[in-house]
């Protein structure tokens, strides 16, 4: 196994290790210890992880905003230790495409993130936005505590009660777990 460490700016250094890839895919993949995924924050920020489809549109959407957030993209949500597109997209790792979005919650407040999460993608498609289609690219909110939580469930009720969609909300709101945001491909 190869041991890389990466240089991040404002936060150290970041080493994780390229492990095999899933059994018949010669890629390989990125594991990154459990102990390594709390990454340092500027005293003040938070953490969004945020789902909605393709994350290269989602981290476009999010890097025309304010509120000083900077985000980066990659898979979490499910159960593989490795993650990678061609894993991702065989539906085996569980894993969805997502944006991990480091914000300052005095300039913009997670409310203001969901509003233009709700926005930036279709919540009413299962496993789709657009042309894509699988499980990696669900609608899910990634929280990180009770406050979260609390705000997500609100928002999507609030969302699903307005006139903005014919469907019923789909977005899953789930605990973000010990599997990391990767760097995607």
């Amino acid at each position: 196994m190869k041991k890389l460490i990466l240089p991040l700016a404002g936060a150290g250094m970041l080493a994780f290790a390229l492990a095999p890839a899933l059994p018949g895919h010669a890629e390989k993949a990125v594991r990154i210890p459990a102990a390594s995924y709390h990454m340092p924050q500027p005293k003040g920020l938070q953490t969004a992880v945020l789902a909605g489809g393709c994350f290269w549109g989602m981290e476009a959407g999010f890097e025309q905003g304010k509120g000083g957030q900077s985000g980066v993209n990659g898979y979490t949500g499910g159960s593989a230790a490795t993650a990678n597109y061609r894993d991702v997209s065989s539906e085996r790792t569980g894993h969805a495409e997502v944006v991990q979005l480091e914000f300052d919650p005095a300039k913009i407040g997670f409310e203001k993130l969901l509003e233009v999460f709700w926005k930036m993608h279709d919540p009413t498609t299962l496993n789709r936005q657009g042309a894509d289609t699988g499980t990696q690219y669900r609608s899910a909110v990634f929280f990180h505590n009770k406050e979260q939580q609390a705000a997500a469930e609100k928002s999507r009720e609030a969302m699903d009660a307005s006139e903005e969609w014919s469907n019923p909300i789909v977005t899953e709101i789930t605990k973000r777990g010990d599997k990391v945001v990767v760097k995607g491909e």
